[in-house]
């Protein structure tokens, strides 16, 4: 074998690069520019000679497309037997100097590759190995890659595309490994591969026997022995045809996350009768996923169990009936359709609200005016004095209050809209979204007011409502209020949010109930309708609206201030809920199924009495207890929702780098590119990935696991798909 392993191996603090008095270690340490040598630059074997005293003993020159001398690979052969490999390079600003050329190297003979593009290839490994086996195929053009058999992928392979080509590796494992490289490389650009079996090529004797397969066996060995090399081309031939097309592929890309595991179905029947009738229902209806349906039926159940009662826990402490839900679906998964669905109830009460409130509006302006008009005649009538003036004003009262707006359920609002303009708004909202990802993607997500979001909703989902103190807007102050949520987010948007280190340390993910069904799309045909879904609407849309209508103890004239009563466990169901909490509790020890979701699991008892207060309050709206089995049921979701968050803790966890690279690889993917640059990425890739540390990180990261093959060096780098990746 030609071997070129030192071919880039530092020089020794003795050895000085081209007479210039200067290091190897120093010179590395500058950047250097690489450029064709002009037409005055000498010949490279001049400047090479300066190294170890004399000329080197094989000088060969590397060009690019138009001829024009590129550099040199030099080679010593020492008494010893040792050998020395060095590049020789025209660097700007230094001349001829030993330095390998920093972009993407030409190949072998490429002015000859260009010129003849119908021409068979032959590719060996080494440039004396080349020059060998260019005698056995005169017709072929034959080449190399500079840098040895580790540094084929800093060569530009692209003017083979398309081409025949014959691989002849060295006879060890080196060159296998070469050969295996070359191929994959290859056979992404569709060229027509073989591979000589080198071992086999190795053991035939010229003679026509065989022998024990010499070591590092070439094609400049071969030429040695062979006398005929008609007969040796023939053996080369023959062996190639023999060669199992399979080396050419690399092997299977390694993935980006953990296999994810499928979906376990929604226990839709934990829902009771009225929820579970009308998931069951929306999602025959619609022909979306069950659990997507469940999810927004339950949340709107939240919405309008919230303002009537909390939820008294074992250990004292109430909490609300509010619950915060995420639906992970891509678009085409039926979100919209679904949640309109559910929402109907709340769409008519809202509806019946401003009818309400128009009458009451305008009876209010009216009062509004003259209670302002006579508040400004006493204050200004000045045959009062101070005493007669505060009579006035206290027996005229406060001003008339303003009518509490008819809005249940608002798509995305921020923290600051809602301290502003809550006051005005009913006690219990609901943060309802189709397209949540407009909202964990907008200004309130923003780096600048993430936190501020997070740490506002969290609050509310404690039932701590909202109280701020700003030097613009003054005080706020608003207590006793109730928020439900339901944000269905599109898979990549859903990643970014929730895999958010700032909001995952503040406890907000902690709190949501995350679904992610496994997409329809492609099963669903035409089915007619089952007679009993309008009947099963028909039930929860007037359930809902029953409590929507009822009202709800407040503390306040305005009625926006809510006191919801507190719902017990009977004894039966403590004792349901010790239970569940005790085998969360031990789960989340060490080595533990739910070691590695400690933060969700720890409220998931909490989330559990929840449930089970909304479940109860649907289902019997005057009930002050919560009954063991209705407290089973909800553990019964709430286990599922624990099994769903260990199922997508790899890919909602993923670090944002493997993150970007797994939209990367989509993208090349829907654009049906084989290969790409930095620059494509930057330019018309996603755009979250379009800044260049972004993009290189993501490169690297499908380069690392095996999805994509580089191809040079620089600014002129390519990076390839791997043929016979999974699609």
């Amino acid at each position: 074998m030609d071997d070129q392993s030192e071919m880039f191996a530092p020089l020794s603090d003795g050895e000085l690069s081209a007479g210039r008095g200067e290091t190897t270690q120093a010179r590395r340490a500058r950047e250097a520019k690489a450029i064709c040598p002009p037409a005055d630059a000498g010949h490279g074997s001049d400047a090479a000679g300066r190294l170890f005293g004399r000329a080197p003993d094989h000088l060969w020159r590397y060009a690019m497309q138009n001829g024009t001398t590129a550099f040199y690979v030099c080679r010593w052969d020492f008494p010893d037997g040792k050998k020395a490999f060095r590049p020789l390079s025209y660097i700007e600003d230094k001349g001829w100097a030993f330095e390998a050329w920093p972009g993407q190297r030409p190949l072998y003979r490429l002015d000859e590759i260009t010129a003849k593009p119908n021409a068979p290839i032959v590719v060996c490994e080494g440039e004396k190995a080349a020059d060998a086996a260019a005698r056995i195929f005169p017709q072929s053009i034959v080449t190399t890659s500079s840098g040895g058999a580790n540094a084929a992928a800093k060569s530009d392979w692209a003017p083979l595309a398309g081409r025949r080509v014959l691989i002849w590796p060295d006879n060890d494992e080196a060159g296998a490994k070469y050969a295996r490289e070359i191929a994959a490389i290859l056979a992404a650009l569709d060229c027509d591969v073989l591979i000589i079996n080198a071992k086999a090529l190795a053991a035939v004797n010229p003679a026509g026997g065989e022998r024990e397969a010499a070591e590092k066996f070439d094609a400049a060995d071969a030429v040695a022995e062979w006398v005929d090399l008609r007969a040796l081309r023939k053996a080369a031939v023959k062996f190639a045809k023999e060669f199992d097309t399979s080396i050419m592929r690399r092997p299977d890309p390694l993935p980006l996350a953990p296999p994810l595991p499928a979906a376990r179905p929604y226990p839709v029947a934990a829902l009771g009768s009225i929820l579970g009738d009308a998931a069951s229902s929306i999602a025959s209806k619609t022909q979306c996923a069950p659990a997507l349906a469940a999810q927004s039926v339950l949340a709107v159940a939240s919405l309008a169990a919230q303002r009537l009662a909390d939820v008294r826990l074992p250990y004292g402490q109430t909490r609300p009936l509010s619950l915060f839900f995420v639906t992970i679906a891509a678009s085409g998964d039926r979100k919209s359709t679904a949640d309109n669905e559910a929402l109907v109830p709340v769409r008519k009460r809202e509806s019946n609200l401003k009818c309400d409130y128009e009458i009451q509006h305008e009876s209010w302006r009216i009062s509004d005016a003259a209670w302002a008009a006579q508040h400004r005649k006493i204050e200004n009538d000045k045959g009062l004095d101070r005493l007669a003036r505060e009579a006035e004003l206290s027996a005229l009262g406060r001003a008339p209050i303003e009518p509490i707006k008819p809005l249940l359920t608002a798509p995305e609002p921020t923290v600051e809209a809602l301290a502003k303009h809550w006051h005005a708004l009913p006690g219990a909202l609901g943060l309802f979204s189709a397209e949540g990802g407009q909202m964990t993607g907008g200004h309130g997500f923003g780096p600048d007011h993430r936190l501020k979001t997070a740490a506002t909703l969290s609050a509310l989902w404690d039932g701590s409502g909202i109280r701020r103190l700003r030097a613009g807007d003054g005080i706020t102050d608003l207590p006793g209020r109730r928020l439900s949520l339901h944000l269905m987010v599109q898979p990549d948007a859903a990643a970014a949010f929730l895999s958010e280190p700032v909001l995952r340390d503040q406890g907000l993910l902690s709190r949501l109930l995350i679904a992610a069904p496994e997409s329809l799309a492609g099963t669903r045909l035409w089915n007619e309708l089952m007679e009993d879904v309008g009947s099963a609407m028909d039930r929860y849309n007037a359930a809902v609206v029953d409590l929507l209508e009822r009202p709800a103890p407040t503390a306040n004239q305005a009625g926006n201030e809510l006191m919801p009563r507190v719902l017990d466990m009977s004894v039966e169901a403590r004792d349901v809920w010790i239970g569940f909490h005790d085998a969360v509790e031990t789960g989340m020890s060490a080595d533990g199924p739910l070691e590695g979701l400690r933060d969700v699991a720890g409220k998931a008892a909490e989330n559990a009495a929840r449930i089970a207060g909304v479940l109860t309050i649907i289902e019997t709206p005057d009930a002050s207890t919560i009954e063991a089995e209705t407290l089973a049921a909800a553990c019964e979701l709430m286990s599922w929702y624990l099994n769903e968050e260990l199922r997508l803790t790899g890919l909602h966890r993923l670090p944002e780098a493997l993150r970007n690279a797994n939209t990367l690889l989509e993208w090349i993917r829907a654009k049906g590119k084989v290969e790409i640059t930095l620059r494509d990425v930057m330019r018309t890739g996603p755009n979250r990935i379009r800044t260049k540390a972004e993009a290189e990180a993501a490169l690297a990261k499908l380069e690392d696991h095996g999805w994509l093959v580089r191809q040079g060096q620089g600014k002129g780098a390519k990076w390839v798909l791997v043929k016979g990746a999974p699609q």
